[in-house]
């Protein structure tokens, strides 16, 4: 970071905490493709199979869990657990599915999205 080899942008940690940014959406969306290497829509999408992939691990019905976080039907959350998480729902649910890491909250979610994904390269 001395060397500005890497950088962070506070308008992507403003954007993956929540907060309201001054900025127009396409300068946010530029940003953040820009430090991430990933769309807003990709990671919303990541946190939404992950979400999914820890009700599951708890007890939860695939069913529940389509009605809860907005998927399509069973087959779209499907697709998405492949993806984004490399399980399918039945192996999530199984005890002997292997251990997963899941972030135990959603501030630990955004924590670990921070520490991962908004430092981006800097410009040579």
């Amino acid at each position: 970071m001395r060397a500005e080899a890497i950088t962070r942008d506070p308008l992507v940690v403003q954007v993956i905490e929540g907060r309201a940014t001054p900025a127009a959406s396409r300068t946010v969306e530029r940003r953040f493709r820009s430090a991430t290497g990933l769309s807003r829509g990709a990671i919303d999408q990541i946190v939404r199979a992950r979400t999914a992939a820890g009700l599951l691990t708890a007890g939860d019905s695939a069913a529940a869990v389509v009605a809860a976080l907005g998927y399509y039907d069973e087959p779209h959350l499907a697709r998405a657990l492949r993806r984004y998480v490399g399980r399918t729902a039945g192996r999530l649910r199984r005890p002997a599915g292997g251990a997963i890491a899941l972030p135990s909250s959603s501030r630990d979610l955004v924590h670990d999205l921070d520490d991962a994904v908004v430092v981006g390269i800097g410009r040579a």
